[in-house]
Formats: structure tokens, C-alpha cells, sequence
């Protein structure tokens, strides 16, 4: 399965592990680089507000300066892309694109 995040193309190779708020699927894009895609289906406008602030929450620290922030980038993954497809009056399949930080599955 290929899916494309603000013009760029994931290959999704096989799923992490499922959570309350979605699941999350390993990927590879075109210069054959690990990431994370993070699918969430939000059925209001505030699950959506939900997954835009981690979303933003994410970019901060992959942007991030100091020390303590450098070490959070070692264990939280930060933003790459997003995208937001709505498919009805309140309905959006959202799909986060971030670094994939090595460990064991996340249903472990």
C-alpha cells in the first residue's frame, strides 16, 4: 500500500500497533528512509483539534534547541508531514508522517 502525504509517497510495510486514537503503520519513502504514518479516524471537529495539537506538538520538538529537547527527540518522533482527507459532515482520516524511533512494537 501507497499513500501520499503532501506530495511525497510512503510505501507501507507493515503495521506497529493500534491504539485508542489509531493505528500506526511502518513506511518507507522514496529514498528508502524509515518513517511512521499514524492513521486516525476523527469523527468531530475537536478529535481533529486533538490530532492537529499533537501534530504541532510534534513539529516543536523537532525543532527544538536545547539540551533537554535534544533528548526528547531521542524517544518521541517528531513531525515529517500531515495531511487531513474529510470523507464526511463530520468525519476526517488523518495520516502523521514522523520519524520512527527504534524500540519494540508498540503493542508489546
Amino acid at each position: 500500500t501507497v499513500v501520499s502525504v503532501e506530495d511525497v509517497a510512503y510505501r507501507v510495510t507493515q503495521k506497529l500497533g493500534q491504539g485508542t486514537f489509531g493505528c500506526v503503520w511502518s513506511a518507507t519513502d522514496s529514498e528508502g528512509r524509515d518513517v511512521a504514518v499514524k492513521e486516525v479516524i476523527c469523527e468531530s471537529a475537536k478529535a481533529l483539534d486533538t490530532v492537529d495539537f499533537e501534530g504541532r506538538m510534534l513539529h516543536a520538538i523537532a525543532w527544538a534547541g536545547n539540551d533537554t529537547q535534544r533528548v526528547l527527540q531521542q524517544r518521541v518522533p517528531s513531525l515529517i508531514a500531515s495531511t487531513a482527507q474529510q470523507f464526511g459532515p463530520e468525519a476526517w482520516r488523518v495520516l502523521l508522517v514522523m520519524s520512527k524511533i527504534p524500540g519494540t512494537s508498540l503493542d508489546s
